[in-house]
């Protein structure tokens, strides 16, 4: 599906250096961009209380570090940033 999107004087000399990359690249700087938008975001919240967090990923069965590390990282791919925020601020 192809949308027109007009971009700002701002981002369109970055859109001119990477309009012809390959969709993997592309795809790849979308993810990044999106990773540090939401970093930015994230980072420049108000802290919230730790309890808040206590039991978020209970289960009945324990998993080991790097399933959990894992887990983590996997879940933002393939989500857009307004995916991603709505996540965290649930």
């Amino acid at each position: 599906m192809e949308r027109n999107i007009t971009l700002s004087p701002e981002a369109l000399p970055y859109w001119n250096m990477i309009k012809d990359a390959s969709p993997k690249v592309i795809d790849e700087l979308g993810y990044y961009i999106n990773t540090i938008h939401l970093y930015r975001k994230i980072k420049n919240r108000p802290k919230r209380d730790f309890d808040e967090f206590c039991g978020i990923w209970a289960s009945d069965s324990e998993v080991s570090a790097d399933e959990l590390t894992k887990e983590v990282r996997d879940s933002g791919k393939g989500k857009t940033t307004e995916e991603l925020l709505k996540i965290w601020e649930r």
